[in-house]
């Protein structure tokens, strides 16, 4: 397999922190006044590469057991390179994302780079998967999350984050049904958690976040 091509480049109000910088907006100045910088441990390393795995899945339109035994490599932002041998752990893991969807209705687009600029020019980032449906007007934001701690899809910030910068990527104007959706088989409890929200608490969000 290929080196990783997703995006690990940092914004200063990225989505993934939105729920750090909205409860206190002073830590972006002081992280950046002692310049630190997130940089990415064993274990959000073995995520980049499960989400590079399930990236190649979804557009190769192959199951994930059939990658058992590759190599799959990841670039730190620094230039050091770690090579992973894909396991039945992470296969599994990633299966049930990549079948999750798979099955949905509608238009399914991967790693998705979106950009809220016109709130602010430092905030933009990636989606593991967006599926929307025009003639149904519907929206699904899906996230992968290969870590052991449950995160709850419900008012997150970062899949809502997410849902702002997709309609404006897709340039959807019409939005009936809109579900914030996390993937995460290695948590305990359910391994599927679906939120549904609308357009008018997108546009709160939109609001906070300005």
């Amino acid at each position: 397999m290929n080196k990783s091509n997703i995006n690990m480049e940092h914004s200063k109000y990225g989505a993934s922190g939105s729920y750090r910088w909205l409860k206190c907006p002073g830590s972006v100045i002081l992280l950046d006044y002692f310049k630190v910088k997130n940089l990415p441990n064993k274990s959000a390393m073995l995520g980049t590469a499960a989400h590079q795995l399930a990236d190649d899945c979804l557009k190769n339109k192959k199951d994930p057991f059939t990658y058992l035994g590759k190599p799959l490599k990841i670039t730190k932002e620094n230039g050091e390179t770690h090579t992973y041998i894909i396991d039945e752990d992470m296969a599994k893991s990633v299966k049930v994302y990549y079948d999750y969807v798979k099955s949905r209705l509608g238009v399914i687009h991967t790693e998705q780079k979106v950009s809220l600029e016109d709130i602010d020019s430092e905030m933009f980032g990636t989606t593991d998967a967006a599926i929307s449906h025009t003639f149904l007007e519907t929206l699904e934001i899906v996230d992968f999350k290969n870590g052991m701690i449950a995160v709850e899809p419900e008012e997150n910030t970062q899949l809502m984050y997410y849902a702002l910068g997709v309609i404006r990527k897709l340039n959807i104007k019409h939005l009936s049904s809109l579900k914030l959706t996390i993937i995460q088989p290695r948590a305990e409890g359910k391994s599927i958690k679906t939120w549904e929200t609308d357009i008018n608490r997108l546009n709160e969000f939109a609001k906070t976040l300005k």
